[in-house]
């Protein structure tokens, strides 16, 4: 449970180092003392814990009063907390409790220090109980942080679904506006829980945590408002929407939603059953791309449905998403499709498909979405494999026996790869997988050298103190100073295996630096598109490369002589992914027989598959999961593995 671990590592250091609320009593504490504490404290910020704890130990309590010896025993106790020394910093908490007296605010340090200790010992109830007693109106913002991370902890812990839910409101307390909510790991973990209650119970929460003027829970409500209008459901969205408004701070999605609300295009299209769209960027920068992936739809439209009556409509989307989503909107009204191919790219997808998801129309993408998993549904295949199917299949027992159960993710600042990251989060820990390292790079930076410092611990020099002097006493003896020594710190690589969720040429430019750093022999993974010519071609010099894709062993070849026939080219993934797209619409039309929307809504009832070229998806808990399995890349091949 590595985000709970990295919740409590937060709880401890500096606590009773931060500026509390309120002012501190007048003449409790001495100024010759108060000027020695912080001395020690600058000891121990330099990692130097052990000539801390010897400075405080020559304070004699003899010669303190009360509140000086509260003060000075709750430093030491959060001095051998960070050492892992957890009974003994216990006692020093409690002999802290037990001689506090006017200061409310090292009182409420010292019961979260207190109740943050147990956690550690995995004395959950008694954590707990430690923690009800904190006054934490008494707390600063700073403590205030740690306070809801280790509500948050123990709430889920002890399983105690209404604190797990409060604790993340809380956490959430000093975001402001919607779009930064859909960044947020708490915001994910919010939402999951929020979707999964009845009515009654998501209608409790709005009215539970009304007063905390809590914008987190307005996007619940708002969220919930989107679902309404997608089914039609237009007076209670409405209603929703305007209870929001009236309750909670003002927020423009809100407003606008409210503002168009009767204009909504909320009623679920007709449809015919040999109509079907595709959006492609078909000019600009793009286009290219977009000519490409029509190679693949038009083999397959004379392949496949050469014996059908389907008529194929297509739209240039421009590679913008509100383009794209005009182009839906057309496709469904003057050409009444029943499936629309398109998202060529992720940052027009999410909005096609919320587009045709309004009303009620198959959107089959070519990239992934990057929408919390709330946000999709049965409307919605992603044909590389949504990154829920990506995860499902990284997160198995095959990946357990084979690599193991510890993940390091090093991903890009942007809606992918905190989409991965969010996903991971979601999922590890019900898997038996622990996620034991979490780094970010900034998106279009082409050095990633301190990250992956970062992601080594070889930036913490500070905690890695002793050990930094040791080794340079050490290598300051070599006899050969011709050497170039690139750090004198080993790095700590605490992970099996590291999921970067970055295209091949990127990912071509990040693993070799982790070798420049001592990070030998590691384990790499990333999604479909690793299946490249790039990565088969320079793995002998990384070393393990894998990735999450389809089962290759199954594919026969006969698509690839197709294509070749039909253009004098082989097929690369963009043309695949595109026929493949077409595949599963004619699985869908044809195969399935589906011709007009009681016939959909009769298919989407229950738990179905659809097959395509590259594998098979499953309608599962509402969304289409591809069936993916784990491969490697040897000597140029990608292979399965079992």
């Amino acid at each position: 449970m590595k985000w709970l671990n990295l919740i409590c590592l937060s709880l401890f250091l500096f606590s009773c180092a931060t500026k509390t609320k309120r002012a501190t009593p007048e003449g409790l504490y001495g100024q010759e003392f108060l000027t020695k504490i912080e001395k020690i404290k600058e000891v121990f910020k330099k990692g130097e814990t052990a000539s801390a704890v010897s400075e405080l130990v020559k304070l004699d309590d003899k010669g303190l009063n009360q509140s000086e010896q509260s003060l000075k025993y709750n430093l030491q106790g959060v001095i051998e907390f960070t050492d892992g020394h957890y009974k003994e910093a216990e006692k020093s908490f409690n002999k802290a409790l037990s001689t506090v007296e006017k200061d409310e605010s090292i009182r409420a340090q010292i019961y979260l220090n207190i109740a943050s200790t147990h956690f550690k010992q995995n004395k959950y109830e008694k954590a707990f109980s430690e923690f009800s007693k904190i006054e934490s109106q008494q707390l600063s913002d700073q403590e205030l942080k740690k306070y809801h991370n280790l509500h948050l902890a123990l709430a889920t812990q002890l399983n105690k679904p209404d604190e797990i839910m409060e604790a993340l409101v809380d956490l959430l307390a000093t975001v402001k506006t919607f779009p930064e909510l859909k960044t947020s790991p708490q915001m994910e973990k919010l939402s999951e829980r929020y979707m999964k209650l009845s009515a009654s119970e998501k209608t409790r929460i709005l009215e539970k945590f009304e007063g905390k003027s809590s914008v987190a829970v307005s996007y619940l409500g708002y969220i919930e408002a989107q679902n309404f209008i997608a089914h039609g459901e237009k007076e209670k969205a409405k209603d929703h929407l305007t209870w929001l408004e009236k309750h909670y701070p003002p927020q423009p999605e809100i407003e606008m939603a409210l503002k168009n609300i009767d204009h909504a295009e909320i009623n679920l299209a007709d449809f015919d059953g040999h109509s079907l769209g595709v959006i492609l960027p078909l000019s600009g920068d793009k286009e290219s791309f977009g000519r490409k992936a029509m190679m693949g739809i038009e083999l397959a439209l004379s392949e496949l449905f050469k014996d059908s009556k389907v008529v194929l409509h297509t739209k240039d989307s421009q590679a913008q998403g509100v383009v794209g989503a005009l182009r839906v909107q057309e496709l469904i009204d003057q050409d009444k499709v029943s499936v629309i191919i398109g998202g060529l790219f992720p940052d027009e997808a999410a909005e096609e498909y919320l587009e045709a998801k309004k009303r009620g129309i198959v959107f089959i993408s070519l990239s992934p979405i990057n929408l919390a998993k709330e946000m999709k549904d049965k409307f919605l295949i992603e044909v590389t494999g949504s990154i829920e199917s990506q995860v499902a299949a990284l997160l198995s027992e095959t990946m357990i026996k084979n690599f193991g159960k510890r993940i390091g993710l090093f991903y890009p600042e942007t809606g992918l790869g905190e989409a991965y990251v969010n996903e991971f989060f979601r999922v590890a820990e019900s898997k038996g997988f622990s996620i034991t390292e979490v780094q970010s790079y900034k998106k279009d930076t082409i050095d990633f050298r301190d990250s992956v410092e970062k992601m080594l611990s070889l930036k913490f020099t500070k905690e890695r103190k002793e050990e930094l002097d040791y080794l340079s006493s050490v290598y300051s003896h070599e006899k050969n100073k011709s050497i170039k020594r690139l750090q004198i710190l080993n790095p700590i690589v605490d992970f099996d295996w590291v999921f970067l969720p970055a295209y091949p040429n990127e990912a071509l430019q990040i693993m070799p630096i982790f070798n420049y750093y001592d990070a030998n022999n590691l384990k790499y993974f990333g999604g479909p598109s690793w299946r490249s010519d790039l990565l088969r071609k320079n793995q002998p010099k990384i070393g393990s490369i894998n990735l999450v894709a389809e089962d290759s062993s199954k594919f026969d070849g006969t698509f690839g002589k197709k294509f070749f026939e039909k253009y004098q080219v082989y097929p690369k993934l963009l043309e695949t992914l595109a026929y493949d797209s077409m595949s599963v619409a004619f699985d869908l039309i044809i195969q399935k027989k589906i011709e007009d929307r009681g016939d959909l809504s009769s298919f989407l009832e229950s738990p179905k598959e659809l097959q395509g070229l590259t594998g098979k998806w499953i309608l599962q808990d509402g969304v289409w999961l591809k069936d993916l399995v784990l491969n490697k890349i040897t000597k140029g091949e990608v292979e399965t593995i079992n």
